[in-house]
């Protein structure tokens, strides 16, 4: 399928379509026709670094997540990925860093946040993601994702009651 550099939105489903079908070259050539067309704009940035990241190449992605960031400095996307591999990496001191950048520039990042939770589950301290969810429950009150990760907190904590109640808000 040939198109035009501005198709912008035909390149970014592109660019999924192949990474769901394993072609992680498609999904990298569709990238950089994002961001020839987008210099400015994360999408093509995020998408070579996803590609990169399932073909294996870590060092890759981890520098297209820095560009992203470079290129679209308030798209929170680019510090949840890189959050995301610090995360793999176990530096989780650095991982929380990006994550909490993410929520800075987005509160209601769903993603930013579940990195963040899954850390604090990860070093044994449920007391600390239930009350990092929280506080951002706080900032945004209407995203119901943040009363199921509370629940699921909640219930890792044996709060069963108390994630009924997260549950009741989420819904």
């Amino acid at each position: 399928l040939k198109l035009r550099p501005g198709m912008v939105q035909a390149r970014k489903l592109l660019g999924e379509i192949a990474m769901r079908k394993g072609d992680f070259t498609g999904a990298r050539q569709n990238a950089e026709a994002l961001m020839q067309a987008e210099p400015r704009a994360a999408d093509g940035y995020l998408l070579r670094a996803d590609a990169l990241l399932h073909g294996g190449d870590r060092t890759g992605a981890d520098l297209a997540l820095q560009q992203a960031i470079q290129m679209a400095p308030n798209d929170a996307r680019g510090y949840t990925g890189l959050g995301n591999l610090r995360g793999d990496e176990k530096k989780y001191p650095e991982a929380e860093k990006f994550f909490q950048q993410a929520l800075e520039k987005d509160p209601r990042s769903v993603q930013a946040m579940t990195g963040l939770v899954k850390l604090r589950m990860l070093q044994k301290q449920p007391v600390q993601a239930e009350a990092i969810v929280q506080q951002q429950i706080a900032k945004a009150p209407d995203v119901s994702a943040f009363y199921q990760l509370l629940a699921e907190v909640q219930t890792a904590q044996k709060n069963y009651q108390g994630a009924m109640q997260s549950l009741d808000k989420a819904t």
